[in-house]
């Protein structure tokens, strides 16, 4: 038996990698589906969902039932449209190196993605972690397909700071609310957080460990 660093499941090892791999694949391959499926809309052909995916790690669905998915190992943001069946590089040159500003997000460098999300306006919003910024909360303008960062690890707060400088280590989680609102979860602060002009404590107390995020012995 093994636990999980971050969870309190344990779970038992497959004896060999190979079996272990194929299991992750499938589960990959079900949550993709079930993601189209949710967007009510009828598939003819699953010819985008053949696209070669380079590691899948986040997902995303925007209001026309279009994919998002960030590759872990191929560091690209793609676009899966079911209407078409195409599968789109919007983000990401494919290197570690080097996160640009205000240029086409094929352009720059986008990895270590944690989270990912699409407002109403079709604008993707990522958070992750890099080498020249740490923490970040960048958006993917859908207008000009423009990569910006929102947020960056620049001073040690998380909370009451400018959203372009706040630490949000680590953006694991992005939510867009029916009102628009840029909603992040900040893992080792212990909070959430909406972004504006200067962040707002949403949820929890920054630098403090609830009793819920205890964890429990398998």
């Amino acid at each position: 038996m093994m636990k999980l660093p971050s969870t309190d499941i344990c779970i038992n090892i497959n004896p060999t990698v190979q079996e272990w791999w194929t299991s992750v694949n499938r589960f990959l391959t079900a949550v993709i589906a079930m993601a189209f499926s949710a967007s009510s809309l009828s598939i003819a052909s699953d010819s985008a969902l053949r696209s070669a995916i380079n590691g899948p790690h986040r997902i995303a669905v925007d209001s026309s039932g279009n994919l998002y998915v960030s590759e872990e190992y191929g560091k690209r943001i793609l676009r899966l449209d079911p209407t078409t069946e195409r599968a789109t590089t919007i983000a990401g040159n494919g290197r570690e190196c080097c996160s640009k500003e205000n240029v086409p997000a094929r352009e720059s460098s986008v990895y270590d993605v944690y989270s990912i999300a699409v407002d109403a306006h079709g604008n993707v919003y990522i958070g992750g972690r890099d080498a020249k910024d740490g923490a970040f909360v960048r958006i993917i303008h859908a207008e000009t397909g423009k990569i910006e960062t929102l947020a960056r690890e620049a001073f040690p707060g998380a909370v009451g700071v400018r959203s372009y400088d706040a630490n949000l280590s680590d953006p694991k989680g992005i939510v867009i609310t029916p009102e628009g609102k840029v909603l992040v979860s900040a893992d080792e602060s212990h909070v959430v957080v909406e972004l504006g002009r200067t962040t707002r404590l949403v949820a929890g107390t920054e630098g403090q460990k609830g009793v819920l995020g205890r964890r429990r012995p398998c």
